[in-house]
């Protein structure tokens, strides 16, 4: 078949054995399973996207955003209804996943807008009019029943792009060692408390929780003068790049003297002056 690692996907070992990606020329939802790094099955369904076409970039212009998202919520029909009112939930059927647009990237570029879901719907598909949303992904309800049981909230990704795009094998493989070798020397950086080695991996426009890069440093510096650091370890790695940006997402063990525990990591990353560069991160704990 395809080869649907190339283009988008540039290494895959994450923590959902699963991933949806949206080529919305061919309105087609890809379901990819993976097992042990290893893409095993790609099973297809039709889908439906915004009306206007190209990348979404502000609250109603009507298009289906392109890039690498996460599945971050559920709701079931009871909570469509209380959440849209019964006038308007027959639109989304059985249930909805909210996809996490705009991420950390589409915020650096201006873009805006939000509630885009991948949901069902009550009526048949009408089949004279495959870009009818409003900028979500729909698939019949029989289909988001059934892809429902494929979700990991948080880890399952959902890639959305105007077009599959084929590289050849070397390129991704070259990009991938490129990425795992940078997120190994901030890994490293930061496990040795090398601040300023640690803080040159991040952008000058670097932006999240709160803090830009200035405030990350002395935050850092803090936390280096105060705790030993005893190990920080990476897994399950997750690659990704969509045009001129890359998400890396992983399982991350971190064990300090006033802390320890597992969360899933994602480091958002724009080309810099000489290397890959994070804009943004962000993390979600795993409970103990």
């Amino acid at each position: 078949g395809t080869n649907f690692e190339a283009g988008s996907i540039l290494k895959y070992d994450g923590l959902s054995p699963n991933i949806f990606l949206v080529d919305k020329s061919a309105h087609t939802l890809y379901l990819l399973q993976y097992e042990n790094g290893e893409r095993k099955n790609v099973l297809a369904f039709d889908c439906e996207t915004g009306r206007n076409s190209g990348d979404k970039k502000e609250e109603g212009d009507n298009k289906t955003p392109e890039g690498i998202y996460f599945i971050i919520n559920k709701y079931s029909r009871s909570e469509i209804l209380r959440l849209v009112g019964r006038n308007k939930a027959y639109q989304y059927g059985e249930m909805a996943f909210v996809i996490n647009f705009p991420n950390p990237l589409d915020h650096a570029e201006g873009k805006n807008g939000g509630g885009i879901w991948l949901h069902g719907r009550d009526e048949p598909p009408d089949n004279s009019q495959p870009n009818g949303t409003h900028g979500c992904v729909v698939v019949t309800n029989e289909t988001i029943k059934m892809l429902s049981k494929y979700v990991k909230l948080n880890s399952t990704p959902i890639i959305i792009v105007d077009k599959l795009k084929i590289l050849p094998k070397e390129d991704t493989e070259t990009k991938n060692n490129e990425i795992l070798e940078l997120v190994e020397k901030w890994r490293s950086a930061w496990e040795t408390k090398s601040i300023d080695e640690y803080i040159s991996y991040y952008s000058p426009s670097f932006a999240s929780q709160g803090r830009n890069r200035i405030q990350l440093k002395d935050h850092k510096s803090n936390i280096f003068r105060s705790y030993k650091i005893n190990h920080i370890e990476l897994e399950n790695f997750a690659i990704f790049q969509h045009e001129n940006e890359m998400v890396v997402q992983f399982l991350q063990d971190y064990s300090a003297s006033n802390l320890s525990g597992k969360g899933i990591k994602t480091l958002y990353l724009r080309p810099g002056k000489y290397f890959w560069e994070i804009i943004a991160e962000s993390i979600q704990n795993l409970s103990q």
